[in-house]
């Protein structure tokens, strides 16, 4: 098996990160989450600020991420709640609730519905259009 190549590096020596994503396009862009709660969008090495989430639990089940298959945007999963940015605009554009704590987000192919699943057996799906 071959090694695989980087196409781009963050150095991140002075932030412990919960979670990760990376968004689709020809530059890669990579959203964040450090062990304070703050989002940031990296791109071409710059970290620009998307939110912060200071009071919810530190554990990283509680801070998740994910990427749709196509398109800037982020869905984070915060405590109950679930929420989409909009990466390019630093807008929010949906904010969802559980009934407990988020541990799982999907996307649909298109990138138009996310599927969330909490601690318990609920899964609510959520339009992004």
């Amino acid at each position: 098996m071959a090694a695989g190549k980087s196409i781009a590096e963050v150095d991140t020596t002075d932030r412990m990160l919960n979670a990760t994503a990376l968004l689709s396009g020809e530059i890669p862009v990579i959203v964040v989450i450090d062990g304070k709660g703050n989002v940031f969008a990296i791109e071409r090495g710059v970290a620009v600020p998307l939110a912060s989430f200071p009071s919810a639990p530190p554990n990283g089940i509680t801070r998740i991420l994910a990427a749709p298959p196509v398109g800037h945007r982020v869905a984070i999963g915060v405590g109950r709640e679930v929420i989409v940015f909009d990466v390019d605009s630093r807008r929010e554009l949906l904010r969802g609730e559980l009934g407990s704590i988020v541990t799982a987000i999907g996307w649909s192919p298109r990138g138009d519905r996310i599927a969330a699943a909490g601690e318990t057996t609920e899964i609510r799906v959520f339009d992004v259009r």
